[in-house]
């Protein structure tokens, strides 16, 4: 606080050098070859505005709390009421208002935040497509956006909000921008004592989320949907009541003066703040043996099933570790949550599956530049225990907002904090939930696909979304997005059941690099449909197409890429297409699909 005191004791306003502050005014992501460019541009917006936000909250920390007697008379409640009496606070061309802007200017930590920039954005690689060059994006610094007058009787707060525009280049090529904003408060308090008793019921509640109970916020559930999950974080299904009670503590600390309220307490979970807990895909034996044994099943034979299902659970030699193994056969180069993982598949772990573990999710933590920023910034003891997280499949890093206490007469909100929830499967271990999940993506795939076995060959059978009209949609080229690959995968209301409270997540991909955004294939581009139902994915710019496909049924919703799935390889023949769209229509006529729709 020596800072602000200093300045604001002076007995002229000081103006300090241009600090890149402006005064008052009215999105590491590739798959293969490929990357999305909607997914990293996200990130990176994201991750600047996690610096932003983290570095003010940070520098203006030591003012929330403050005693009127310590600070010069412009800021002396009197004063500051008065100003908003005459409309000070809205005319932002009058001499209070300026003065505030010069007294706050200062405080803005402009150069902290441009190296943190430079240190976590510029310098990541992944981030090249979207950076116009190699300076802060935040090229025309920030903002002071609105200050803000709130009675509080005992106390007033003066409300701050910040601004700046993120510049980026977009996908083509172009310069282009996006505005971020934060806000803070500094509450002045008529009483010395009610200041001191403010700042230690807060920092009193940062301890209890940083330390007391920053690794007891758990919660059982076994779906792999993280976003479907994130939603009833946000609606206060899971997590809230439990929270509320662990934050009621507080009213019970010796000499306390507040009360707490957690009637309008609200969590909001960061949708770049999930961590699951899967690292490699287990990829399937697709010999031609293993095909045939797979396609039988699918199409009724009971004993090819049993085989079949047999050989994919547990430690069945048919189901590996994707090439990350098979590449490094030197385990002496593996990091240490990869050698772990390692040795649960070498070992035949009777109890921890390498594809879903506490070792991977240790490992994904690790690399999660916002969460990892979140916990150094806020000082958080948060760990994950290799030893008692066994059952931890999932990490959700969660805005707690609307969290306040009362002194007086007098309502206040505590300081912005994020929490890390930790999600624990109800399986006795994460064998049981592989096993779990080998099956049921099964039952899924044989039931979506509805397979028939016609003489040597295999027809899927599959239901059409009951949000297309088939007869309109038959010889067109209609573009494959997401929202038709969701309808695609989802019309089969009997399959759906067999996702049961796993939740897991479903594609059809044409090669083995499927996208990352959402479960879309960059690859899959277009649809065609011909006069008998008979169903095609247009490949890359439309000049091949396939006879067959992959479908895929993955765990995590967040992952489509190196995670635990259930995949084999049905039929992947591609073809050569007309290059002129108008001959599509008596091309594909004259050929049948193993995809059929009913």
């Amino acid at each position: 606080m020596k800072k602000l005191l200093s300045i604001f004791a002076a007995s002229t306003l000081i103006i300090s050098a241009p600090l890149s502050v402006i005064s008052c005014k009215k999105q590491k992501i590739t798959t293969g070859d490929e990357f999305d460019f909607v997914e990293i541009l996200r990130q990176f917006i994201s991750e600047v505005t996690l610096v932003f936000e983290t570095e003010i909250q940070k520098a203006f920390s030591d003012y929330a709390w403050m005693e009127e007697e310590n600070l010069p008379e412009v800021l002396t409640i009197e004063n500051i009421r008065s100003a908003k009496e005459n409309g000070d606070f809205e005319n932002h061309e009058s001499e209070f208002y300026q003065q505030l802007l010069k007294l706050i200017n200062p405080l803005i930590p402009v150069n902290k935040i441009n190296e943190e920039l430079m240190n976590s954005v510029v310098n990541d690689v992944n981030y090249n497509p979207v950076l116009l060059d190699k300076s802060t994006p935040l090229k025309n610094g920030i903002d002071i956006e609105e200050i803000v007058f709130i009675d509080k009787t005992d106390a007033i707060t003066i409300g701050l909000q910040l601004s700046s525009l993120v510049f980026y280049k977009d996908e083509k090529g172009e310069k282009s921008s996006e505005v971020i904003s934060t806000k803070f408060a500094f509450n002045i308090f008529e009483s010395d004592d009610m200041a001191l008793d403010a700042k230690e019921i807060d920092d009193a509640y940062i301890k209890l989320l940083n330390e007391t109970i920053a690794n007891d916020i758990i919660f059982e559930s076994n779906s792999g949907n993280l976003e479907n999950t994130a939603t009833l974080i946000n609606t206060g299904t899971l997590i809230r009541e439990d929270l509320v009670n662990k934050l009621d503590s507080l009213n019970t600390i010796e000499g306390n003066e507040a009360v707490i309220i957690s009637n309008d307490l609200k969590l909001v979970a960061n949708n770049e703040m999930f961590v699951d807990s899967s690292r490699f895909s287990s990829k399937v034996s697709s010999s031609s043996e293993n095909k045939k044994l797979y396609r039988d099943a699918m199409a009724g034979d009971l004993g090819s099933e049993e085989e079949f299902l047999k050989n994919i659970i547990n430690w069945s030699d048919w189901v590996k570790p994707n090439a990350f193994f098979q590449r490094n056969t030197d385990t002496s180069n593996f990091e240490e949550n990869a050698l772990k993982s390692y040795q649960l598949w070498e070992e035949k772990n009777p109890t921890t599956s390498t594809y879903v573990n506490q070792y991977n999710l240790s490992y994904n933590l690790s690399i999660k530049k916002q969460l990892q920023k979140v916990i150094k910034s806020q000082n958080s003891q948060f760990l994950i225990d290799l030893e008692k997280d066994y059952k931890t499949i999932a990490l959700f890093g969660i805005n707690v907002n609307d969290a306040k206490f009362k002194i007086g007469s007098s309502i206040f909100d505590f300081s912005n904090q994020t929490i890390i929830a930790k999600q624990r499967t109800t399986k006795e271990n994460t064998i049981e939930l592989y096993n779990d999940f080998m099956i049921s993506a099964y039952n899924f795939q044989k039931s979506f696909l509805d397979s028939e076995k016609i003489g040597d060959k295999y027809q899927m059978n599959l239901e059409v979304p009951k949000e297309w009209d088939l007869e309109t949609m038959k010889n067109q080229k209609i573009t494959y997005d997401k929202e038709i690959e969701q309808q695609l995968m989802t019309a089969n209301e009997k399959a759906n059941s067999f996702k049961g409270d796993l939740e897991f997540s479903n594609i059809v991909t044409s090669t083995s690099a499927e996208s990352k955004q959402d479960g879309i294939n960059i690859n899959n581009t277009h649809i065609w449909i011909n006069d008998n139902g008979d169903l095609w994915f247009l490949r890359e710019l439309s000049i091949t197409a396939m006879y067959g496909a992959m479908f895929k049924s993955y765990y995590f919703s967040t992952k489509f890429c190196d995670s635990l799935n259930l995949n084999i390889i049905n039929d992947l023949r591609t073809m050569k297409i007309p290059e002129n769209s108008y001959e599509y229509k008596d091309f594909f006529n004259n050929l049948t699909s193993p995809y059929r729709f009913k």
